[in-house]
């Protein structure tokens, strides 16, 4: 590339950068644009020591060739070459051109594709000639390419080595991840072993509280019977000191055998919580080793996914390490190219000058003959041209005579007495005389027997029309007045609903935020019916502002108090009010119940309101809601909250 960019700066010898070097041609029209400009391409732009292109040039008119494309649309970043390529057009063939080149204009000229060229001062330049300009265009694009090429692998090399080290630090994080769940994983392991040890613990000593609660229940049931016996026995014997004593000895026996029970029956209730929560602890140690082991095989996975691209990785930066060296080559080869065409470049330019000599003299003769043989041509179509008309004059003359006069030329002098053609006068004043007595004729037209009876026809339909025009204006007259009357008795009641449900909004605000105030105004327009609404706020603690400025809260409050400041102009029996507390918090749900039944109190709603929210189900008079015992079976139920409350008051008392 660096080899390739210095041959091109320094192919000229000169300090000038050539137009041509600033200058991206498309579509392979390289051989076209220097067959047009040859040598002048080298010259700098805007100025230079021998020679340069000047910017600003007039072309205006000058247009390509008809049936031709526009060379200039397939050169771009040289302005100053806009003039010189105004006129130049280009065609498939040159065949082509040389049909086209006669009609040629000053300034006009015909390319090929493959570097013909056609002017139209009659040079013409064949196609097929080494031009070394053409080639320098292909060379400085290949260079361009090259040098994108190389930026873009620069670019992917960079990348490429920030996802390799990506990766690696990937791999890291993975390999330390999966560590640290082999040591959850055995940490884990060692709970459930212990947790499994006092599982069989506690059911061991389950099982002995078990044998003691048996061994203490046949006691109590021996002592029971015991008790019975001593009883019956005492009731036969009749010693009422004997008894007591008896009846002492078995009390405190039954209470110590009861004490035992007692004992025994904690002692089970406590091994029973033991157990349950011995498995709790393995049911959680289970879920949390399912955890780990899923936890494992993501980073097995995630680190397998990783050594796949650290290996893609590499074999993309392997495959990157070999472009500089096919880069190189391709370098070395344009230079080696670069060399034989300027080699060529220099014969070819030594053979052109010679054509071009003989040329310029073969085509100065050519000129002169061709400006010989074009006058002769123009006299001769001139009088071909004149004998044609002077043809068409007499024949024309012919028909108007037959079809007029319906006879011919001999029959002229006959028809208008006269043996002398000279006494008829000159022919203008006899054309005048008789186009004006044809006029008279067609003016004064065929007669019309039924002019009265349609003039009589036509006034009667002037006087209905007359007629739907005044009940017509009439009409919009009245229409007008009614609308204005409607506009006013609108903008009327407009203002003073307005007013109205501006003054409920103060207060709700008022009341809903605890303070602050807030307005409704009229914007964009004078007349109320075509203004349209402003909504300000001034929430305590802020400044009045617009309601887009507030937050979503205060958003939610202000649009509550305007809901229900519409609704206290004109009250309704029964509102339904759908989630409207979803977005309000716990104080100002209070709040909007609290007003809620400041309106139900003040105008006899009854509201019905849909809601999740527990304070506000709570303040409630009656509860609905839909609950599902089966599985697509759907059941009402509904509570009373104040007989539910005066139930339990009465119950309470």
């Amino acid at each position: 590339i660096d080899a390739l960019g210095y041959l091109l700066a320094g192919s000229d010898g000169g300090n000038d950068i050539p137009i041509l070097d600033s200058l991206s041609v498309s579509d392979g029209m390289e051989a076209a644009l220097t067959a047009c400009l040859a040598d002048e391409l080298s010259a700098p732009a805007g100025s230079g020591e021998m020679a340069y292109w000047r910017g600003g040039a007039d072309a205006t008119g000058l247009l390509p060739p008809e049936g031709s494309t526009p060379l200039a649309a397939h050169i771009s970043g040289a302005p100053e070459l806009a003039a010189a390529l105004a006129g130049i057009g280009i065609v498939s063939s040159s065949s082509e051109a040389q049909v086209m080149q006669p009609d040629l204009r000053p300034g006009q000229a015909l390319t090929t594709p493959d570097g013909g060229l056609w002017r139209w001062d009659g040079f013409v330049r064949k196609t097929g000639a080494s031009d070394a300009g053409a080639e320098r265009i292909r060379q400085r694009q290949r260079l361009e390419e090259l040098q994108a090429g190389f930026a873009e692998a620069a670019a992917s090399e960079s990348r490429l080595a920030t996802a390799l080290e990506e990766a690696e630090a990937a791999l890291a994080a993975a390999r330390e991840t999966q560590a640290t769940c082999r040591g959850a994983a055995a940490t884990a392991e060692q709970a459930l072993a212990t947790a499994r040890r006092d599982e069989e613990s506690c059911r061991l000593r389950l099982a002995a509280s078990e044998e003691r609660a048996g061994d203490l229940q046949s006691g109590l049931a021996t002592m029971r019977a015991d008790l019975a016996v001593a009883q019956t026995d005492a009731a036969a014997l009749g010693d009422d000191a004997a008894l007591a004593a008896a009846e002492n000895e078995a009390r405190q026996a039954a209470e110590t055998q009861r004490g035992h029970l007692a004992e025994a029956m904690q002692a089970e209730s406590q091994l029973a919580a033991t157990l349950r929560a011995a498995r709790d602890r393995q049911q959680s140690c289970a879920a949390e080793t399912a955890q780990w082991q899923e936890r494992q095989a993501g980073a097995v996975a995630r680190v397998e996914q990783m050594q796949a691209r650290l290996a893609e990785a590499d074999a993309e930066q392997q495959t990157l390490a070999a472009k500089p060296d096919e880069i190189a080559a391709q370098r070395h080869a344009l230079a080696d190219r670069l060399d034989e065409a300027e080699t060529l470049r220099q014969q070819a330019a030594d053979a052109l000058r010679t054509a071009e000599a003989a040329l310029a003299e073969a085509e100065t003769a050519q000129r002169e003959a061709d400006a010989t043989l074009a006058e002769g041509r123009e006299s001769q179509i001139r009088a071909e041209g004149a004998r044609e008309r002077a043809e068409e004059t007499r024949r024309v003359l012919l028909v108007q005579i037959e079809d007029k006069l319906a006879c011919g030329p001999d029959g002229l002098a006959a028809l208008a007495e006269t043996e002398d053609a000279g006494t008829l006068g000159d022919l203008t004043s006899l054309e005048d005389r008789v186009q004006r007595l044809i006029r008279e004729r067609d003016t004064i037209g065929p007669v019309n027997l039924r002019a009265e009876a349609e003039m009589e026809e036509v006034a009667t339909r002037i006087e209905s029309m007359e007629t739907e025009a005044e009940d017509l204006v009439a009409a919009i007259d009245k229409l007008r007045t009614a609308i204005s009357r409607l506009n006013r008795q609108g903008r009327e009641q407009l203002l003073s609903s307005f007013a109205t449900v501006n003054g409920h909004f103060r207060d709700l605000f008022k009341i809903l935020f605890g303070g602050g105030t807030a307005e409704l105004q009229l914007t964009e327009s004078d007349d109320p019916l075509e203004a349209g609404l402003e909504i300000l706020a001034q929430p305590p603690g802020k400044r009045l502002q617009s309601l887009s400025l507030l937050s979503g809260g205060e958003q939610a409050l202000t649009a509550l108090a305007m809901i229900f400041a519409v609704f206290l102009t004109n009250p309704a029996p029964i509102c339904v009010l759908d989630e409207v507390d979803a977005p309000l918090d716990d104080t100002n749900v209070a709040r909007f119940c609290d007003l809620l039944r400041e309106i139900a109190n003040k105008t006899g709603t009854r509201f019905l309101v849909i809601t999740h929210h527990r304070m506000t189900m709570a303040r409630m008079d009656r509860l609905f809601g839909v609950t599902m015992e089966q599985r697509g079976i759907s059941k009402l139920v509904s509570v009373d909250l104040q007989t539910a409350e005066r139930i339990r008051d009465v119950a309470v008392a």
